[in-house]
């Protein structure tokens, strides 16, 4: 009796030792304990370099210049990017790691169209036109729509052409065309709607009268010819809700005077300037004492 318990005690006493070291009596039990003990070492041992193996990681400062080249250069290469980087800026990055670094840019950015309609608008020599309506009261509770149409540069956003019609016609459009550019076509591309006026002899006598491209917007689409739009919403908003006009030629006349004072004076907030490059502001008056404006009666 007595050696049974002795024996019990010394069975439980080896359980507890093995639970604590967390043996167990089997062969996965035994190689996981080594397999700890082994990282156990190797950690120590990993401690005492004084260099990590592997290629060195790339700096903050290359990480930025990669990003700043990836952004502002749509569609660009991995191969354009590293010899930028490394053989014209002389940082010392390997081909791979610029790789790497795009493809997680590419995650974090999706790559955009090669180029975009605000782009091209930007970029190239466009001018916009289109027509915009007024409508004049010719006796009680009868007005008539007057047709205005409006040739635009998109560069300085001056008004290069404007007349207006009760019945605009496509031999109108060609000839106002006619008297915008005389025999000076400085321009490559014309933005215009869908509107039939447009899409037929205009359209065929743009490339070979004026040597310029017809480039029509999608249908029901205005905010693709936009500076002509907002010039549309300028012209109604600061003349044609604040003048009630008697007739075509008070309209003419209006129009005329506003069309200088907004190539000449206003200033526009997408050039920061007037059209015509006006600077109000380069000759300040002495001691800062400005005229007072006087409103005159229209």
């Amino acid at each position: 009796m007595l050696f049974s318990i002795l024996l019990l005690s010394v069975l439980f006493n080896v359980i507890c030792i093995c639970k604590i070291y967390q043996i167990r009596f089997r062969p996965e039990g035994l190689i996981k304990e080594y397999i700890k003990r082994f990282k156990k070492f190797w950690k120590v041992i990993s401690a005492k370099r004084i260099t990590k193996p592997g290629r060195p990681k790339i700096s903050e400062d290359i990480k930025q210049i990669i990003k700043k080249i990836y952004l502002e250069n749509s569609g660009i290469g991995g191969l354009r990017v590293w010899l930028i980087v490394s053989k014209r800026l002389g940082y010392e990055v390997s081909l791979s790691s610029v790789y790497r670094e795009l493809r997680r840019l590419a995650l974090e950015y999706p790559p955009k169209p090669p180029q975009q309609w605000k782009t091209f608008l930007y970029n190239s020599k466009v001018i916009a036109m289109d027509f915009t309506t007024v409508f004049l009261e010719t006796s009680k509770d009868i007005f008539k729509e007057i047709f205005i149409l409006i040739i635009l540069d998109h560069e300085r956003r001056r008004v290069l052409h404007y007349n207006l019609t009760p019945s605009p016609s496509q031999d109108w459009v060609v000839q106002q065309l006619k008297n915008c550019f005389d025999e000076l076509y400085p321009f490559k591309y014309v933005i215009h709607d869908r509107d039939n006026i447009f899409m037929h002899r205009v359209r065929d006598v743009l490339p070979t009268y004026f040597q310029m491209e017809s480039k029509s917007t999608a249908p029901h689409s205005p905010w693709e010819n936009p500076f002509v739009e907002s010039f549309h919403a300028t012209l109604k908003r600061e003349l044609v809700k604040r003048v009630v006009f008697k007739d075509e030629s008070h309209l003419r006349k209006r129009l005329q005077e506003y069309i200088g004072f907004y190539n000449k004076y206003r200033m526009h907030s997408g050039i920061m300037d007037s059209p015509y490059g006006l600077n109000l502001y380069k000759d300040p008056p002495k001691n800062n004492a400005l005229k007072k404006l006087k409103s005159v009666p229209v």
